[in-house]
């Protein structure tokens, strides 16, 4: 910060914190209200969706309406319910279910470009996914797990048991599946080593 005090050349007036009286109100009024960006959250913002739907549409020179829009959405909510969230995930995977032909590659250099993971994208259009899972029957990316932990499962809890579901407030999530989904979050981050600590926080901040 700057101790000194400085002066306009042609008034006789301190420019400094101590002189900013109303200022800052007046600088903000002037301003124009910008979308949030989640920054911190772990969750995409609509901003952040809406950026990296139309990076897609516009990268793959498609109309630019809310039909191919729609089309985009929903191959992304199917794709990530699929598995896009994980890195091993091939790039060369494919969703082609709505008319559009929609590569793994082209989600995650869309999100890139939006500075967000795709699994923070997941995690901000999560109701949305459980839609398509529910249409399609696609199973979460931890049912294989839950399914090895609770041999009487209900065959309807597998499309919940995706890792960007943790701590979704949705309530048609079922309370078991939710807590199974809270315990694996602790059994997955919980620090044995510094190094796996480290690991911990990689996965935790994506």
């Amino acid at each position: 910060m700057c101790t000194k005090t400085q002066k306009t050349e042609n008034k006789n007036e301190e420019i400094g914190l101590d002189s900013i009286g109303d200022g800052l109100d007046q600088i903000l009024a002037e301003t124009t209200n910008k979308p949030t960006q989640g920054a911190g959250t772990g969750i995409a913002s609509k901003f952040e969706v809406d950026q990296v739907i139309k990076d897609m549409i516009t990268k793959k020179k498609l109309s630019m309406d809310q039909k191919t829009y729609n089309r985009v959405y929903a191959s992304v909510c199917h794709m990530v319910q699929q598995g896009a969230t994980s890195p091993k995930y091939a790039d060369s995977r494919m969703v082609t279910d709505y008319g559009i032909d929609l590569k793994v590659l082209e989600l995650r250099n869309a999100c890139k470009t939006a500075g967000i993971t795709v699994r923070k994208l997941a995690r901000g259009i999560r109701d949305d996914v459980i839609k398509v899972a529910m249409k399609h029957g696609i199973e979460g990316n931890l049912s294989k797990n839950y399914k090895l932990e609770n041999p009487n499962f209900d065959p309807q809890d597998l499309i919940w048991v995706s890792d960007f579901q943790t701590f979704s407030e949705n309530p048609a999530m079922p309370e078991n599946v939710r807590q199974w989904l809270l315990e694996n979050y602790r059994s997955r981050f919980k620090p044995y080593s510094k190094s796996s600590q480290k690991g911990n926080f990689d996965s935790q901040i994506e």
